[in-house]
């Protein structure tokens, strides 16, 4: 469960931008588009203090003609490198740094050609050219990459939300349409034939013979062929299950340090320093004076970090204190390069890359970080979403079941039994029937109106029953019960009587087709939604070629989610939805006259 933002999925780690390089997403045009548009307004920057007239609309005219080669540059590289080659990182590095070498060559040579430059800049070029394309690169495809996809799983997810809400309309629609026939089927057959046979019970006590001939005929040939054919009609078994997945919980607001890198910037700033200083000093001195300046402004952002990287602050309040951090972090470096390595005459001024490049180059970073928060609070809401969607369709089937099915098994085992008991009943006696045995076969034919008038769920005593099993099956298998008393006690009956029938599954199918002898049942509140029932054994596992019977669907319509673990001892899990009717038996009864939700 994702209850923070998770700094290891933030959207820098050196392996990203190891393992990014050799994917398709390096190379797609729309990574290719995107690091063009980017990377234009540095570039001007550069060309800008390069230029031997200083103009904006010139510098910017050939950033875009150096923009432009390198996109031409990257589209040729995409063509003529086979696929095979683009997945070897060695290649794609030595692609990418001789692309960037061209790219600083070819727009030196336009600049000598036009005059627009008193000296050569081929060496500061080439060096930003070759050195800041790969991992500017492997930035944007990170981006593009995790932006695409998640709105790929969106999409993905939404369109599965949508389908369980159809199978969970289609179940209660189902009901609706068993429940109608149910009543047709009840008003058509049973209930007159009751009504008949107590009008005669009532007016006619004294004829034994006929009551007992009535009471067997009531149980065989209306109420047997009546639960047979509820049975055959009830079809919610044939909707997939759909597995639950693990809850997203929406993350928390980007802290400060999350905002901030002092990597990412320091690096920027060697890049940049470099760029500039490389054709104004010795290389020694040029080099030096980057490192200094990267070194100075990654230490104060990290002091910075270090007070402040815990605090949640709104995303332009840290942009102003980045902005802010960013131009005074340059004043000390610049200070020390100009007293240190800067030869005499040289005054250079650093107040455009410390007041507009590096805070533009902290906003890059927050806006990808702010995106990546954004798309991963979207997936959470939408997981959260078809993980509720999940539930209910879980709560419909389970709905169906014990609605419907139970009521056939009902009507078949119970009120049948009950019939035919009483049927014998009347059959033993002699003479005439006395009132209390008339009382009492009119009460079990009010007890057979009574369950398909009313709901079949009552309040049960679920651990009860489990208790009553364990001891029933404990001559053939020692079974250990592991269960909070007042568990089974505090849920909804339907809750209560999904845990009793699964657990007895589980017991059943371990010991009569897995022959286990030992067993341990934990049933336990495994969250605010779910109750976790796990049955571990020492039978035998099932075959692979193995058909799913009875019990697996039983599984299947009252579980949300089920699986056998790939280990030993044999384990079943199954989860079942314990939500404290979140989504309340009416609104599910009302779905369920309506076909439709409300």
């Amino acid at each position: 469960m994702v209850a923070n933002f998770d700094r290891r999925e933030a959207p820098f780690r050196p392996r990203d931008f190891t393992d990014i390089l050799t994917t398709p997403w390096v190379f797609r045009p729309v990574t290719l588009f995107i690091y063009l548009a980017i990377t234009l307004l540095p570039t001007t920057a550069s060309e800008l203090g390069r230029l031997a007239e200083p103009s904006l609309v010139v510098a910017a005219g050939v950033a875009a003609v150096s923009v432009a080669a390198v996109g031409l540059l990257l589209f040729i590289a995409k063509i003529a490198l086979p696929a095979k080659f683009r997945s070897s990182l060695t290649t794609v590095l030595l692609v990418l740094f001789t692309v960037g070498a061209l790219r600083g060559t070819f727009v030196s040579l336009f600049m000598d050609v036009t005059d627009l430059e008193t000296i050569s800049h081929l060496s500061s070029r080439l060096f930003l050219a070759t050195f800041s394309l790969p991992p500017v690169l492997a930035l944007v495809s990170l981006v593009v990459s995790r932006l695409f996809l998640s709105k790929e799983r969106a999409t993905s997810t939404q369109t599965e939300i949508s389908a369980i809400e159809n199978r969970r309309d289609l179940i209660l629609g189902e009901i609706s349409a068993s429940d109608t026939q149910l009543l047709n089927q009840v008003d058509g057959t049973l209930r007159p034939a009751v009504e008949s046979l107590s009008r005669q019970i009532t007016d006619d006590p004294t004829s034994r013979d006929s009551v007992t001939t009535a009471l067997k005929s009531l149980a065989t040939d209306v109420i047997r062929p009546l639960s047979h054919t509820l049975a055959s009609s009830v079809a919610p078994a044939r909707t997939a299950r759909v597995p639950l997945r693990v809850q997203l919980v929406q993350p928390a607001a980007p802290t400060f340090r999350d905002q901030v890198s002092p990597t990412f910037v320091g690096l920027g700033v060697f890049l940049g320093a470099g760029t500039v200083l490389l054709d104004l000093l010795p290389l020694a001195n040029a080099v030096a004076a980057s490192v200094v300046s990267g070194l100075v402004v990654f230490t104060v952002l990290r002091l910075v970090v270090a007070l402040f990287g815990a605090t949640r602050w709104p995303a332009l309040g840290v942009a102003a204190t980045y902005a802010v951090v960013l131009s005074l972090a340059w004043i000390p470096a610049h200070r020390f390069n100009q007293a240190f390595l800067f030869p005499d005459g040289i005054d250079f001024d650093a107040g455009f890359m410390s007041f507009i490049a590096l805070p533009a180059l902290a906003a890059l970073y927050q806006l990808i970080v702010l995106s990546w928060y954004s798309g991963r609070t979207q997936l959470a809401r939408l997981d959260n979403t078809r993980r509720n969607m999940a539930f209910q369709l879980s709560e419909a089937r389970r709905r169906a079941w014990l609605r419907q099915r139970h009521l056939t098994h009902t009507l078949h085992s119970s009120v049948q039994s009950r019939v035919l008991a009483e049927s014998r009943l009347v059959g033993s006696g002699s003479g005439s029937l006395d009132s209390a045995e008339q009382q009492r076969t009119l009460a079990t034919l009010g007890l057979v109106l009574e369950t398909v008038d009313s709901d079949p769920l009552v309040t049960i005593d679920a651990l009860e029953k489990i208790t009553n099993i364990v001891a029933f099956w404990s001559g053939m298998c020692q079974i250990s019960l592991a269960v909070k008393p007042d568990l089974l006690s505090t849920v909804d009956p339907e809750t209560a009587e999904s845990v009793l029938i699964v657990t007895s599954e589980m017991i059943s199918n371990a010991i009569s087709h897995g022959t286990a002898t030992t067993m341990s049942i934990q049933i336990q509140r495994d969250s605010p939604d779910t109750i976790r029932i796990t049955a571990a054994n020492n039978g035998r596992r099932l075959d692979d070629d193995h058909r799913p019977g009875l019990g697996m669907s039983l599984y299947d319509e009252l579980s949300v989610e089920w699986r056998i673990l790939p280990r030993e001892p044999v384990t079943v899990v199954a989860l079942v939805a314990a939500r404290g009717n979140s989504v309340d038996r009416t609104s599910l009864e009302t779905i369920g006259r309506t076909g439709r939700s409300v």
